[in-house]
């Protein structure tokens, strides 16, 4: 007979590494700090390069990445290691598991569709849910965290940002791009609150502008809740003024309201997790610290608010227990162009920032005075961007005195890419600033008045009027070129794809008149002026150049001076200046309302 073999079936199994996130707060961020057993790693969302990066934290060598399939946007991490990440150009979320070391890649275990834009995420206490905030599909979502299945939806105002979520898990707080407000949401009801984040300086003097568009109005992009001092959320942004006190008179000698006080200041609302009510006394501009275009927070255990300002390449650190912390800096420093991401080692008395510009992770000592940083890494790019782009976005970014004379980057007035949604004093007259993202090609002339040939000569009399010198010829080149590539808002579907059907019937139509202006599609104009009876306080001229429709349906207010709220409003009031819709039904503005929506 033929002897018997023995084989020996067992298999080596690697042991099961458990992964905890290092900050226990639920908020998402461009880069999350967690254990691996004892060793730290760091997870990065990188945009331009469409994966999540597996880095250690104490070499700063990559150790993995995992392609996403879009741009991610943030990462949020359960104490149990899973793992969510919104992908900004895809309307989705995903789940992740896996540690991404070398024996645990990272794997995509679950995907959702989401309101288009998905950015800001956040977990509920119970990490039972994670909620979105969709730039684009102005909603905040929530989704089951075990199946992602989704649970609500709920409409926001323009270009919500970051979120996070009470300690009581009741309540959702979420920051804007757009407008003067935070949202304060109750999950329960999906009952929405507005938190005026206006100054006192503001509220006081009745600077109110042209209607509801021209008040001091902040720009969030950031928000963070504290432990220690507990029950506070934090929502450092731009308050903006963007008109003279007189409503009878939008004219200035430069872009704003530079003779009664600075265009931009900084501040931080600090509101009462609780209740979800602002802090008393806080919202004061009485100096304090600068810091353009906040992107980013975090707050430390030692009752420190950082706050990432792009503007300046820094990070800020703030008194969190002050009553205006941004009255109360503690130190600062300097880190690579970019920073979009802030994570919080408690243990090691370090944060870890992400600059996507710069494409580089920095360590940060939080312990002991002056500020020091630790160490800095630049990565190397998967994805091709010339140097002549990579130059662009950091110059869009940038308080540059070539640009500005009071300290305004091209991003102030442009957040992302797109409009502010505010009506500026401006020598022409009042002006509303139209998005750039995606809208460039084919729309010349430039400017409400169509008074520039190409973007170049365009650029060169705004920095004259923002009181600056300008820029070399090979950096106002390599702006142009960031502007030209800039990445515009993937919008998804059409929410109602038959109605919006029929709306591209009436645009098209002799009757409606549209078409003859904006081109077959829209985002074709004429090339031409013309006056509509649009004539406001200090204009200069009455007819204004035809503008590119596309991306209309979120660009809210309309009009040169912002004079109409809502695309149906505008509709209703220019028939026979500009097309002929007043005539049509409810029904029918409707359908011309969702057409518009997919330019």
């Amino acid at each position: 007979p033929r002897p018997r073999v023995r084989v020996n079936t067992r298999v080596e199994v690697s042991p099961v590494l458990h992964v905890s996130p290092v900050d226990m707060t639920g908020t998402g961020s461009a880069i999350v700090a967690a254990l691996v057993g004892t060793r730290e790693i760091l997870y990065v969302a990188d945009t331009d390069d469409g994966v999540i990066r597996v880095i250690d934290a104490g070499t700063f060598a990559e150790l993995s990445s995992l392609g996403v399939g879009g741009a991610p946007s943030q990462l949020v991490m359960t104490t149990e290691g899973r793992m969510f990440v919104s992908i900004r150009d895809r309307h989705a979320i995903l789940a992740v598991t896996g540690t991404g070391t070398e024996t645990d890649p990272l794997c995509i275990t679950g995907r959702a569709e989401t309101p288009a834009e998905p950015l800001g995420l956040a977990l509920t206490p119970d990490e039972n849910s994670v909620l979105v905030a969709s730039g684009w599909g102005h909603a905040l979502s929530v989704y089951g965290a075990h199946g992602l299945d989704a649970i609500s939806t709920t409409e926001l105002a323009r270009e919500p940002r970051a979120v996070v979520v009470s300690d009581d898990g009741k309540r959702a707080f979420v920051s804007h791009a757009v407008g003067g407000d935070l949202d304060v949401v109750d999950l329960a009801a999906s009952a929405v609150r507005h938190v005026s984040l206006r100054s006192k300086e503001s509220l006081a003097s009745g600077r109110f502008g042209l209607g509801d568009f021209a008040l001091e109005s902040g720009q969030g992009f950031a928000l963070a809740k504290s432990t220690a001092p507990a029950g506070r959320v934090f929502a450092p942004h731009a308050a903006i003024r963007p008109v003279l006190v007189s409503t009878e008179d939008q004219q200035a000698s430069g872009y704003g309201s530079v003779e009664v006080g600075p265009t931009e200041d900084f501040d931080v609302a600090v509101l009462d997790d609780d209740t979800g009510v602002l802090v008393r006394h806080t919202m004061g501009n009485e100096g304090g610290t600068t810091c353009v275009l906040p992107r980013a927070a975090a707050v430390t255990m030692a009752g420190e608010l950082l706050v990432a300002c792009v503007g300046s390449s820094e990070i800020l650190a703030f008194d969190a227990a002050a009553v205006n912390p941004h009255e109360a800096k503690v130190r600062s420093w300097k880190v690579p162009e970019g920073p979009l991401g802030i994570a919080v080692d408690e243990a090691s008395a370090r944060a870890f920032v992400w600059s996507q510009f710069a494409h580089a992770v920095t360590s940060i000592a939080l312990a002991g005075k002056p500020a020091l940083t630790l160490a800095s890494a630049t990565l190397p790019r998967t994805t091709l961007m010339s140097p002549e782009r990579v130059r662009g976005r950091i110059l869009f970014h940038s308080a540059d005195a070539r640009i500005s004379a009071d300290g305004r980057a091209c991003a102030s007035c442009h957040p992302d890419g797109r409009d502010d949604g505010l009506v500026w004093a401006t020598p022409d007259g009042p002006r509303n600033p139209p998005m750039l993202a995606g809208r460039l090609e084919g729309t010349g002339p430039y400017g409400w008045l169509g008074s520039s040939m190409d973007v170049p000569g365009h650029l060169k009399k705004t920095f004259a009027r923002l009181g600056a010198k300008g820029l070399p010829d090979p950096d106002r080149d390599a702006l142009v070129a960031y502007l030209r590539a800039m990445p515009a808002p993937d919008r998804g579907p059409a929410p109602d794809e038959a109605l919006a059907r029929v709306g591209a019937r009436i645009f098209d139509s002799e009757q409606a008149g549209c078409a003859s202006c904006h081109g077959e599609d829209g985002t074709t104009p004429d090339t031409l002026t013309h006056n509509v009876g649009s004539w406001a306080n200090s204009d200069v001229r009455g007819d204004f150049d035809t503008p590119s429709l596309r991306f209309v349906g979120g660009t809210g207010p309309y009009f040169h001076d912002g004079r109409y709220r809502t695309l149906d409003a505008l509709l209703r009031h220019t028939n026979g200046k500009m097309g002929q819709t007043a005539q049509l039904s409810a029904e029918a503005r409707s359908a011309l309302v969702a057409y518009l929506g997919t330019l």
